[in-house]
């Protein structure tokens, strides 16, 4: 799989600011933040599909239950 990290884009950025003409500078500006954007979202909603799938809420509600529950019979046990 194709793995491109933040040094490799910062260089295509680059690139591609030097290699477009001045008046064409505010489409570029334009195209890389809307896609940034588009990238965004997009992580966002496969995050919150996952989270769904695999009733993300219901197991940190367990875990922050079981670890309450083990610090009251810690506070019960020294008493």
């Amino acid at each position: 799989m194709l793995q491109i990290g933040l040094p490799e884009i910062l260089l295509i950025v680059l690139l591609a600011i030097f290699l477009v003409r001045k008046e064409q500078w505010p489409n570029l500006f334009k195209f890389f933040i809307r896609t940034s954007s588009d990238i965004k979202r997009q992580f966002e909603d496969i995050s919150s599909e996952i989270k769904d799938e695999i009733n993300a809420d219901e197991i940190i509600k367990d875990v922050f239950n079981e670890n309450r529950l083990r610090e009251i019979e810690k506070d019960d046990g020294k008493k």
